[in-house]
């Protein structure tokens, strides 16, 4: 056989290299001044007149291209082609009659043929590219001389805020390749694309949750399908999926991607097997299922691989055998029941994220309350839920660890996106309030400092917090419905779905995926300088926090001690007022044993005048009655 010196892995469609134009000023090429000898030269064209009757008929016709269905259908071939005197199990004829082969005038014309082919796409490989500019460098080195010699002296930290990043391409960019449009989309009654899982084993094929809003009035009538997309077809799904109900999120199973679980609008879970059919293999009871939509569900560490978890803003987290899901394997409910952890009372659950990596036993969850927690199923106490992180004004529609710092991660809800650490119940960094409300939101898993947040008003917004803390790199309006999940693969593709039931299909820039030709880049230098940030932020944090609880102490002592103040002067003053009153009843006592003593006195007073008068009555009888006898 012949030996293969160099291969070429290059593919026949990237072999030359295109124009690339770009605007530029207008410049004058060439001058022609006039000249006396060509205007000798010059000669007047005789006037010639034609006269028509009728102008010639033209037709106007609208033609619509029809919408071709493409299918990819292929074959296994093991062994074949060779002669019936050739048997392919055995090494040494086939070795024979290569050789034989390879002698033959046949042979050799027939490979000659091939190589000159082959020489003639190998010299477009190796063309120039007539386009490229070698001194681009230096312009811009210059420019920026200049730059600063105009602005010299007048510097601020506003302007030094205000600069351009400089990055590794003058333009991240986001590239929308193409839509996935819902087959059963109906105008006057849409669904929206709520959930997006990517293959874990094929990046090519995505798997879309559709179901009604929510607020629609007659939910059934829509269609209940389901979709598994490859992005190399947008016409046409290649796999639909059949349940009861519509689903509101699906997953794959990170061990065997043939099967799936969605959970639906009415609260039940359904696994999916691609090898058995459009229809569900298993599905939950709806007495044991959750009594309002199940918002998030995610596959969770087993030896088998086959225990899932769902939530709901029923305010239960359910935890499935997919083996039998006739009846839950464990339920718990998002309650907090102590008073110290900042709030109090049951929880709905909105979003879910669950990192081996970190722990095979903890959960976030972002609630409807706006508050995140984190959640220990192995947790020896009653309250399984360990930590609540505050903040955000509304519900958490989205949160997830960072794939680098599974310590810190990200909740998206309200107007802004907060990062959180673990150990801090407020957030060590937020984006500005945005004037449009965010839907959901994820970290890129090829650079540690970028993620992403869609919008309501249709636009995708990719953030680099190493460069840029007030505005995003990159916004793409992609729709003019509401965006409502987003979900990436390998840091290049994202894959966004909208209220009206497309899914849009973007690649990232090599700044932004970090993938340049499908090879990954080192990302030391920017984790370094992401960890620095993180921490100088947690310091931060952590000293505003102390200084918080230090003033709440200081203000509780204060009011503890006017309290103990106000009582201490209350006890004196009912002291006081105790012995003013004591005094007052003496005097009232002295009063009246005084009045009562001059009472006696005007009573004995009286009983002697009395006397004294009725003796000198009786004296005045008896002289009388002597004056008579006499």
């Amino acid at each position: 056989p012949v030996e293969i010196s160099y291969e070429y892995k290059k593919k026949r469609k990237e072999f030359g290299r295109s124009c690339q134009f770009k605007d530029s000023p207008v410049a004058v090429l060439c001058d022609v001044k006039p000249s006396t000898q060509l205007r000798k030269q010059f000669v007047h064209r005789t006037p010639a007149q034609r006269a028509t009757q009728a102008a010639p008929k033209i037709a106007f016709k609208e033609v619509n291209t029809a919408v071709k269905d493409f299918k990819h259908t292929g074959m296994c071939h093991l062994e074949g082609g060779w002669p019936l005197d050739v048997d392919p199990s055995k090494i040494d004829q086939k070795q024979r009659y290569q050789r034989r082969v390879e002698k033959e005038e046949r042979y050799l014309n027939t490979l000659g043929e091939m190589v000159d082919s082959n020489h003639h796409y190998l010299k477009q490989n190796s063309s120039l590219d007539i386009y490229e500019e070698y001194f681009q460098e230096e312009e811009v080195e210059e420019n920026e001389d200049e730059e600063e010699e105009k602005g010299a002296g007048a510097k601020s930290s506003s302007d030094s805020l205000s600069k351009p990043v400089k990055l590794a391409t003058d333009t991240p960019a986001a590239t929308l390749l193409t839509v996935f449009k819902d087959p059963k989309s109906d105008p006057n009654s849409q669904r929206c694309a709520n959930y997006i899982s990517w293959n874990p084993s094929d990046e090519t094929k995505l798997a879309a949750a559709y179901c009604p809003p929510l607020s629609s009035e007659n939910p059934s009538a829509l269609s209940m399908s389901s979709y598994v997309w490859d992005v190399n077809n947008p016409n046409k799904p290649c796999f639909e999926f059949s349940p009861t109900a519509p689903l509101t999120c699906i997953e794959y199973n990170p061990k065997d991607t043939s099967v799936l679980i969605g959970g639906a609008t009415n609260g039940t879970l359904f696994v999916f097997d691609i090898r058995r059919g459009s229809r569900s293999v298993d599905y939950s009871h709806m007495e044991n299922s959750h009594s309002d939509p199940v918002y998030a569900v995610s596959w969770i560490q087993s030896k088998l691989n086959n225990e899932v978890v769902s939530i709901s803003i029923d305010g239960k987290m359910v935890f499935w055998d997919v083996r039998n899901l006739g009846e839950p394997m464990e339920s718990f409910n998002l309650e907090i029941t102590q008073q110290n952890k900042g709030y109090f009372g049951l929880m709905g659950g909105m979003s879910l994220n669950y990192d081996t990596s970190y722990s095979s036993s903890k959960f976030l969850i972002g609630t409807e309350q706006g508050i995140a927690c984190s959640f220990n199923r192995k947790g020896k106490k009653k309250d399984k839920i360990e930590r609540a992180y505050f903040g955000h004004h509304g519900p958490i529609y989205a949160l997830q660890r960072n794939l680098f710092f599974n310590k810190y991660f990200m909740t998206v809800g309200d107007w802004t996106a907060r990062i959180y650490n673990e150990e801090l119940k407020t957030p060590i960094f937020e984006t500005s309030y945005d004037s449009s409300f965010l839907t959901s939101g994820c970290w890129s898993p090829s650079r540690p400092g970028v993620f992403y947040t869609t919008k309501m008003d249709g636009t995708l917004d990719v953030w680099d917090i190493i460069y840029n803390h007030e505005r995003p790199l990159v916004s793409v309006k992609l729709s003019d419905s509401a965006l409502t999940s987003i979900n990436v693969s390998s840091g290049r593709y994202v894959a966004v779905g909208d209220q009206a039931g497309s899914v849009h299909f973007l690649e990232l820039s090599p700044d932004l995926s970090n993938i340049v030709d499908g090879e990954k880049f080192s990302v030391d230098s920017e984790k370094k300088e992401l960890v620095e940030m993180f921490e100088r932020e947690l310091n931060r944090e952590k000293t505003l926090e102390a200084n918080r609880i230090r003033a709440e102490k200081d203000q509780k002592r204060a009011e503890k001690k006017a309290q103990d103040d106000d009582e201490k002067k209350n006890e004196r003053d009912a002291e006081a007022e105790k012995k003013r009153q004591e005094r007052e009843a003496k005097l009232t006592e002295l009063e009246n044993s005084y009045l009562n003593s001059l009472k006696q006195v005007d009573e004995t007073t009286n009983n002697e005048v009395v006397a004294d008068e009725e003796e000198e009555d009786v004296d005045a009888e008896e002289n009388e009655e002597d004056e008579d006898a006499n």
